[in-house]
């Protein structure tokens, strides 16, 4: 293949430097330019915040819409910056402190291992904010614009070097013209499909409403807004947030400097810095391995991981794909150590600060780092016998005391360890201290025979007998989840298992020679996808843990497939490399056509104004347009329950959509008078908190345990309970008044007939009965 490396000459009539006039022109105003950028982005965080497109828009459609896509866009250029600043200090910190340049680091290293640094210090301080109850605007605000200021030296120091960057842009561009694109098509055309695919993702991922999932709508962002209002990161209503969510500082800095949909922004950020590893990985294994300079095969590596994300699910309004950037970013930093062996103590230390920050913020990822640095630490120091493997003891023992501090926090501050593997965590919490949060009744709802299984103390037999109930629900959940997974899941995951066999047997086949080149190189990736299938197959129902793997197995499956094509190519091994070739397009094939399918319905258009958030959601969520009438009925003020649960109810701006078991009267008492006491004691909670309206879809599945209390009750609900209003099978209840007509009979049954035999109604049963054996005395749920 033609090397893509420019090779042609200047021609007489370009000029042979920019440098002076560039000095000229841009260097004296540096400072007034940086004020004006200062100014610019202030008005900007301002505006997004204080305009409130978001609850005041939302029914609208218009050029609004474009100014206000347009100022994200502003904003995600200053967050760039932000988070790189404070990394690229530290960096500089780093190489002063131990005397060296890190030569092995080029600019685009260093970007993105300061972003990722700068990252982490914003994910701690937001995290100790959020404890303290100070995540307020202006204490953010003025943090970042310290940052802001702060960085002008940094600035000014790039200003002075562009006249060089100036000039090798004129002298490459001068460079290329048709001989060049006709001798170099491939990358020029690579170059092509990146660009579209950057900008489709932006749009579709970045830009536009996360619509992948329900949960998405039904609690995150939910759960985001209660942050943002309380100013604190202690356990409200979403409960299973705290365990899960509370670690995200960086999605929690952009929204409360704009507005909620700014989290999008954050996580194409770290996509694109993924890409970026990818890029740079392959580069640097083929200037270490002397195998070329051609830059189609990186770019073949970064197209076919944008592709494969193009194709997929992946939710940026989650924090999946920045916890899967980051264990990337341990991947990438152990395969530059794998290549060039120098500076160890110092990746070492980068690793431990990185690998710390996340942890404790986000302790489920320890899941996925901890087995992977044990296979690093067993392969170089047991099999290689190589020096490398120190770079991995530190960051191992600081990934275990991070473990041990974030679960220890989790226990002190709400008496559970975790919300997952709720069935072994639930036995030993602390009852005294959850019971200020939360029921520990709401746990036992909210889970299934597993947990109920391992959290009830032996009461007399009574317990084998409330279990006897649901035994067999689940014994074989996790074999069948597993064959899921890997047979007929998700092409992410199967396709990743066939592409890791494929590389290792290529690597089998590499090693004819007695080389160990490749094997060191693919090694890291290679211990990546066993970490992360050890971690399938051993918490295979413990999603929390699990969804931060898409990312990382669409990194790993890019590089195993990439690897061995461009060490073949460099080594001259045509049959190796016709294999590696096929296994690349039957990669690109699997995952092909589903750009079009994925394409979300109104993504351009509320990009550009031509429609609002109302109308975009309604697309994927019919039921919002009903809850949006319910409102125009009751009032916007009223507190209504539902007994479905319909995510397109909670992205209305300030709706009072109860989310079952996410409610208001979850505490302690006030949720097991509701659920196991009688009407009385239920109807003083339910009017405590303003609950007057129940919304339910008999078409839909119940999913709200209440509609087993005694409120709902046959003889109940024909003595209380009227038709406040009724459009085919949906129904607006509400409590009975003197004269108002009672529910009639037909109503009744269904309502009974929906919800009896349903295995919601059966993990219901046990936990009454358990319930009923506590206040008896023979039944202690297990804590202290």
């Amino acid at each position: 293949m033609v090397s893509s490396r420019i090779s042609f000459r200047f021609s007489r009539e370009t000029p042979v430097s920019l440098s002076a006039t560039v000095s000229d022109a841009m260097l004296k105003p540096v400072k007034a330019v940086y004020c004006l950028l200062v100014c610019i982005y202030v008005l900007t965080v301002l505006w997004l915040k204080y305009s409130n497109i978001y609850s005041s828009y939302f029914y609208s459609s218009g050029n609004i819409y474009l100014v206000y896509n347009l100022l994200r866009i502003l904003f995600f250029i200053f967050i760039i910056w932000i988070l790189y600043y404070p990394g690229y200090l530290f960096i500089g910190f780093i190489k002063k402190k131990y005397r060296t340049e890190l030569p092995e680091l080029g600019g685009l290293d260093v970007f993105i291992v300061s972003s990722f640094v700068g990252a982490s210090f914003y994910n701690a301080v937001v995290f100790i904010l959020g404890l303290l109850n100070l995540l307020y605007y202006a204490v953010i605000f003025f943090a970042t614009l310290f940052i802001l200021l702060l960085s002008y030296k940094h600035f000014n120091n790039i200003c002075r070097s562009l006249p060089a960057v100036a000039d090798n842009i004129v002298d490459n561009c001068t460079k290329i013209n048709w001989k060049w694109l006709l001798s170099n098509y491939i990358a020029a055309l690579l170059g092509i499909l990146i660009t579209i695919s950057t900008v489709f993702i932006f749009i579709v991922k970045g830009l536009s409403p996360d619509i992948v999932t329900n949960d998405t709508v039904g609690h995150y962002v939910p759960y985001y807004i209660e942050v943002i209002k309380r100013h604190s990161l202690w356990m409200n209503n979403y409960y299973q947030h705290f365990y899960v969510s509370k670690g995200n500082g960086l999605f929690f800095m952009s929204m409360i400097l704009t507005d909620i949909q700014s989290s999008q922004l954050i996580s194409f950020h770290f996509f694109m810095l993924s890409t970026g590893m990818v890029f740079l990985m392959i580069r640097h294994v083929m200037t270490r391995l002397s195998l070329g300079n051609n830059i189609v095969w990186p770019l073949l590596g970064v197209f076919s991981f944008m592709y494969s994300i193009t194709n997929m699910d992946s939710e940026f309004q989650k924090y999946h794909v920045i916890k899967g950037s980051f264990v990337i970013l341990v991947i990438y930093v152990s395969m530059i150590t794998a290549l060039y062996k120098d500076n160890i103590r110092i990746y070492s230390i980068i690793l431990s600060l990185l690998i710390s920050s996340v942890i404790i913020t986000s302790h489920h990822i320890a899941i996925i780092i901890i087995p992977y640095l044990l296979c690093m630490i067993v392969y170089y120091r047991f099999i290689m016998k190589n020096i490398v493997y120190k770079i991995y003891i530190l960051p191992l023992i600081a990934s275990m005391l991070s473990i041990m501090l974030a679960l220890t926090m989790n226990y002190l501050m709400t008496g559970l360890i975790d919300i997952t593997p709720l069935s072994f965590t639930y036995k030993y919490m602390n009852t005294a201290i959850l019971s200020k949060w939360l029921s520990p009744y709401v746990l036992l709802h909210d889970t299934s025979y597993e947990i109920l299984r391992h959290s009830l103390s032996d009461y007399g037999g009574s317990e084998s007998i409330i279990l006897s109930k649901l035994e067999g629900l689940n014994l074989l959940a996790t074999l069948k989840m597993l064959l899921y997974l890997l047979c007929y899941g998700p092409p992410i995951i199967n396709i990743s298992v066939y592409c890791a066999l494929l590389g290792i047997l290529l690597i089998i086949v590499l090693q004819r020679n007695d080389r160990n080149d490749i094997l060191d190189i693919m090694m890291p990736f290679l211990a990546g996808y066993l970490a992360i299938y050890a971690t399938i197959v051993i918490l295979t129902n413990y999603s929390p843990y699990l969804r931060s793997i898409s990312t990382i197995l669409l990194f790993l499956k890019t590089m195993v497939l990439i690897l061995p094509l461009v060490y073949c190519v460099g080594q001259k091994r045509r049959i190796t490399g016709y294999i590696a070739a096929i296994a690349i397009l039957l990669h690109l094939a699997l995952v092909s056509g589903g750009i079009i399918y994925r394409y979300p319905k109104g993504a351009l258009d509320i990009t550009t104004g031509r429609i609002g958030f109302s109308t975009f959601y309604s697309y994927y969520w019919p039921h919002m347009v009903l809850c949006e009438k319910i409102h125009s009925i009751v009032g916007r003020g009223e507190k209504i329950e539902l007994l479905n649960f319909f995510p397109g109810c909670y992205v209305i701006p300030n709706n009072n959509f109860q989310r079952p078991l996410m409610t208001d009267y979850n505490k302690n008492k006030e949720f097991t008078d509701i659920m196991y006491e009688d009407l009385a004691s239920a109807k003083k909670v339910i009017d405590k908190y303003g609950i007057r309206y129940f919304l339910v879809d008999l078409s839909q599945d119940i999913c709200n345990d209440i509609v087993y209390s005694s409120i709902f009750r046959q003889s109940n609900m024909k003595d209380n309970l009227t038709v406040s209003w009724s459009s085919d099978k949906v129904y607006l209840l509400t409590w009975k008044n003197i004269g108002d007509k009672p529910l009639d009979d037909a109503f009744i049954d269904m309502l009974t007939g929906k919800c009896n035999g349903t295995s919601g109604r059966r993990y219901f049963e046990v936990a009454r009965e358990a319930y009923t054996a506590e206040r008896r005395g023979e039944l202690q749920l297990r804590g202290y």
